[in-house]
């Protein structure tokens, strides 16, 4: 999902007094940017830069001409070679039994035709070593990136780019979400990585290469990640008792069984042993970066903790962590109003 972070008015108000503090850049990787970023992003203002990839030109295209910070790649993000087949990615997800399905059903259409291409055929046939397959009336409407040279890990990327320092990634590809995130294993301690956000399937096979929370979640601890936020849960409610889309267009509703999730995994540095664990290079640029996304997610009390927790580190910098650490608490009032 490309909307914003969070809807709460006090977001971004710590990220943009950061931004008069340091010039330094915070590097965004956006997998599946058809839609282009969340605007909370834009709170960080001049610093924020980075790259979206999405197999659709046409979107790229267009959101290039924006003048965005972010430059829009066609492309397909993979991740890789699978040392076993594992894209029976839904096996345990109730298809053909959700009120979604019979609407799309009487309706003869499929959720392709309400979405830009994922590229999740080409990724897998690409992973299989085949000749990447798409629609071909897909291909002539959005112009799709199908060549093998168009599909590389982000790890590949970041190498080709010669990138140095990675502060944040957001996945969303609509099934292969684990592969892209495999993908960038080495990125994330190389690059000092401070967070992901990722799109993650409840429903599915217990092969540990499925694109489910389960197998996420372990990977993402094992990389010293804690899970921090889950700011979108979609439950999909049996056709026996259909409700209202939460969209204008067959999606989620507002009841059901909860199939996928969009969550946020961030280091969590203020524990004592996390370094001893975890020696991921966190100087002043990482530390205010943490911080920034402690605001855009609506973290208050963990900005705070981090704060204080560095509170002489930001001292020694030149850097008063008193107004930063108010700025938190306002933001926890607007959140929290009786707090």
């Amino acid at each position: 999902m490309n909307a914003s972070v969070s809807n709460t008015t006090s977001i971004g108000i710590v990220a943009r007094h950061i931004g008069k503090i340091i010039k330094s850049p915070f590097l965004l990787l956006d997998v599946g940017a058809s839609g282009g970023i969340g605007e909370s992003w834009r709170h960080i203002g001049p610093r924020l830069a980075g790259f979206g990839f999405d197999p659709n030109r046409v979107a790229c295209a267009e959101l290039n001409k924006l003048g965005d910070p972010i430059r829009y790649i066609a492309s397909c993000i993979v991740g890789p070679p699978a040392s076993s087949p594992h894209y029976d990615l839904l096996s345990t997800y109730p298809g053909g039994r959700l009120h979604v399905d019979a609407v799309l059903a009487a309706q003869r259409k499929t959720m392709d035709q309400y979405f830009t291409p994922s590229g999740v055929d080409f990724v897998r046939s690409h992973q299989a070593g085949q000749v990447p397959k798409v629609n071909a009336v897909e291909q002539r409407k959005f112009n799709i990136r199908t060549k093998a040279d168009d599909a590389f890990t982000l790890d590949d990327f970041a190498n080709r780019q010669s990138l140095a320092s990675i502060d944040f990634i957001k996945i969303d590809t609509d099934g292969t979400d684990f592969d892209v995130l495999r993908g960038a294993e080495a990125s994330l301690f190389k690059r000092n990585v401070l967070g992901v956000q990722i799109e993650a399937q409840f429903a599915g096979s217990t092969h540990p290469l499925t694109n489910t929370f389960a197998n996420i979640d372990v990977f993402m601890r094992r990389q010293g990640f804690t899970l921090f936020s889950i700011p979108e849960l979609n439950k999909y409610a049996r056709m026996q008792i259909p409700g209202k889309f939460v969209h204008s267009f067959p999606s989620q509703g507002y009841f059901g069984q909860l199939l996928w999730c969009d969550a946020v995994y961030l280091r969590d540095v203020c524990r004592p042993d996390y370094f001893s664990n975890w020696p991921i290079e966190f100087g002043l640029d990482k530390l205010l970066n943490l911080l920034c996304l402690f605001d855009l997610y609506g973290l208050p009390d963990c900005g705070a903790e981090l704060t204080l927790s560095f509170s002489d580190e930001l001292t020694r910098s030149g850097i008063d962590p008193m107004p930063i650490l108010n700025l938190f608490r306002q933001q926890a009032d607007v959140i929290d109003p009786v707090s």
